[in-house]
């Protein structure tokens, strides 16, 4: 048996938190997931635009949930050391 079965489990437990409380405008989950330093980049058309943690839970509360049923996928989960990413 995979010794990191529970590892990866765990890791994509939050993957799938992660997906969920951007799909549903879920501003408190990112309250515990997310580090203090935490950093949210978004690259659309060729610019950067960048939010610490505070600022990206204010636009979170602000806006309305995406109607219906989440869907996603989980590309990829990459870890090194304490970091997380996840590719949806």
């Amino acid at each position: 048996m995979d010794g990191n079965a529970h590892i990866d489990a765990d890791l994509h437990a939050v993957a799938v938190a992660y997906c969920e409380a951007v799909y549903f405008a879920r501003a408190e989950v990112f309250e515990s997931l997310c580090h203090k330093r935490f950093q949210m980049t978004l690259i659309e058309e060729g610019a950067a635009t960048f939010w610490d943690k505070s600022a990206y839970l204010e636009r979170v509360r602000g806006r309305t949930p995406f109607p219906g049923k989440a869907g996603y996928e989980i590309l990829a989960i990459d870890q090194a050391g304490v970091t997380l990413r996840v590719c949806i």
